[in-house]
């Protein structure tokens, strides 16, 4: 049972990734891309791959600090 709430969490995850590119703010961007990368990071708990819900979770830091970034570096 896990397997498919975990495949539900994973098309709830794409669905907000292609949503992401539809908001017009770096703002905006960043909070669909800490959503987006949480329901990886549960779907690949619940699916029991655990290297990548690793790898989404230090995605959704990089994300929250990218979020309060303000000046631009390059």
């Amino acid at each position: 049972m896990d397997e498919i709430i975990g495949q539900i969490f994973g098309v709830i995850a794409m669905v907000f990734s292609i949503l992401t590119w539809q908001m017009n703010s770096h703002k905006k961007m960043m909070v669909m891309q800490i959503i987006c990368a949480a329901f990886f990071a549960t779907h690949y708990v619940l699916i029991h791959a655990y290297t990548g819900a690793v790898i989404n979770g230090v995605a959704v830091l990089r994300n929250i600090i990218f979020y309060h970034r303000e000046k631009k570096v390059f």
